[in-house]
């Protein structure tokens, strides 16, 4: 070979590996600095290399990393899902969603981008791991905000709707029977307009407080909107547990409440239907009692009252009304 042409090979060989030298010390760069957590793991998942934002993450040193298994950093109940993801990640790579530990024992959620790769000393396994903490608790928030009213924290209307159609199936099953008892704030509108829209809101929340400490953990409780509250009474026996309850929600809500030196005596009125007796779905039951309750409002308010014929010595016949008497309101 003329010299002339070694002297072009060498150079080449030389360009070429710097070249590669320069493309390993860039990735190395990358590596290191990642924003996300990035492991190397053997087959068997032994960790063989680890970035430093793996030991912020985690709370080890790199040599502890190097020394552990990638099962010593997740939380133990995805060992069923790991093994099948492996086996995608080696096919075709996988993304997928799980729980990793600290070294202190505390988790987080996390994010695995997984995929087999082969090198000049075998086959191992490249994980990207994002933190995912500030989007888990977003998605929360936003589940939580569809499910719960801001201003008082218990159900809302969706969320109520959705348990009342449960415990109607359920009703239905069991031979059952509950009450729907819808209640709003006597005089609300007075309060808004002289004192203001927060001493409204803050009489919400104190009758959303009060009236769910009296409930059963077998309850259920919801704002509607507006003063409108709903209470969903489950497994009664008769009329009078409800109007035991009616009475104890009364209790509970009909005290003087202060809101910056000014006191408030709010009253409620209450109006009940009883699943299956006035109705056997959501709408019915809601409609029924709205009519109860504003039957309340015509004699005078702050009392309570049944929609259903409910005219026995334990209640007292107070206003318990047939269905023709309401429909005619």
């Amino acid at each position: 070979m003329p010299d002339e042409d070694r002297i072009v090979l060498l150079f080449s060989e030389i360009t070429l590996q710097k070249k590669a030298k320069d493309a390993f010390r860039i990735h190395e760069v990358l590596f290191e600095e990642a924003h996300d957590i990035m492991l190397y793991i053997k087959m068997d998942g032994r960790i063989v290399n680890a970035n430093k934002r793996a030991c912020d993450k985690y709370g080890y040193t790199r040599e502890q990393l190097m020394s552990m298994n990638i099962q010593d950093i997740r939380h133990p109940f995805t060992a069923i899902e790991f093994e099948k993801q492996m086996e995608q990640a080696d096919r075709e790579g996988i993304v997928f969603e799980s729980v990793h530990m600290r070294s202190d024992g505390t988790s987080f959620p996390v994010e695995v981008s997984a995929k087999s790769t082969f090198t000049e000393k075998g086959q191992f396994r490249i994980h990207i791991i994002r933190d995912i903490t500030q989007r888990k608790e977003t998605e929360e928030k936003i589940a939580w905000l569809a499910q719960y009213d801001t201003l008082t924290g218990i159900p809302n209307r969706a969320n109520f709707i959705s348990n009342l159609d449960e415990e109607i199936q359920r009703s239905k099953r069991s031979g059952m029977r509950f009450a729907a008892m819808l209640f709003d704030i006597d005089k609300f509108k007075y309060i808004n307009d002289h004192h203001g829209h927060d001493a409204g809101d803050s009489v919400l929340r104190n009758v959303a407080v009060s009236a769910k400490q009296v409930l059963r953990s077998t309850d259920r409780i919801g704002r509607l909107g507006g003063d409108e509250f709903v209470v969903l009474q489950t497994g009664i026996k008769d009329c009078a547990d409800v109007a035991s309850l009616a009475k104890r929600i009364q209790t509970a809500v009909n005290e003087t409440f202060t809101y910056k030196s000014v006191q408030f005596n709010i009253k409620i009125s209450i109006g009940i239907s009883i699943f299956p007796d006035d109705s056997k779905d959501a709408n019915g039951l809601l409609y029924y009692a709205d009519k109860a309750m504003y039957e309340v409002k015509r004699s005078g308010g702050g009392d309570f009252g049944f929609f259903v014929s409910c005219r026995t010595p334990c209640v007292e016949e107070r206003l318990c009304l047939d269905k023709d008497s309401v429909m005619h309101v």
